[in-house]
């Protein structure tokens, strides 16, 4: 028992000493948004849409990944849009959001990159990302807040050329042009 409880520890400690490695190369203002990409994916795990809207600015644009553009939306409409999916077509649904790149244009605004994919709940995460995320971040009084939103679907099949790539052919493309996927 005592050899068991050892080797987790170790394990353990590994994995989080990884995490603080990772974390000791980025700013705070970059584990902030982290943070935020972090805790919008669980706000969207719990389904709880006041806090997945609670992220973004009180006005902001938000399109959906299909093109459905929501300008000058405040948070309690993104609450409302987000709720009406929660409980109907994504209820089952869960996303796993990595950012892959930050670009700061001034020190108060961030262009963010998010790869993420969808899944049912209970199944692994996909292998290659599904949607990749242009996000648009304003640093507040209050802390960053995103101002836009854009969502948009990798369709591997337009990109490969092909009408049914593999999972191979996905796969190979995926990690040589969405490596923060595989970080």
């Amino acid at each position: 028992m005592k050899s068991i409880t050892f080797s987790l520890s170790l394990f353990l400690l590994f994995i989080f000493a990884d995490t603080l490695a990772a974390q000791a190369d980025m700013s705070p203002d970059e584990m902030a948004i982290q943070s935020i990409i972090r805790n919008m994916q669980d706000a969207w795990a719990a389904k709880d849409s006041e806090r997945f809207a609670s992220f973004f600015a009180d006005d902001h644009d938000f399109i959906v990944w299909f093109g459905l553009y929501f300008p000058n939306s405040d948070r309690t409409e993104n609450a409302r849009n987000h709720e009406g999916i929660f409980t109907t077509i994504y209820k089952n649904w869960d996303v796993e959001l990595r950012v892959d790149k930050m670009r700061f244009l001034r020190p108060d605004l961030a262009l963010v990159h998010i790869l993420g994919a969808g899944r049912d709940k209970g199944l692994a995460v996909p292998a290659v990302p599904g949607v990749i995320q242009t996000v648009l971040m304003e640093k507040k009084e209050t802390g960053w807040q995103i101002v836009s939103f854009h969502n948009l679907d990798i369709e591997y099949d337009n990109i490969l050329r092909k009408p049914e790539p593999t999972e191979e052919e996905k796969l190979a493309y995926a990690k040589a042009h969405f490596k923060g996927w595989y970080r």
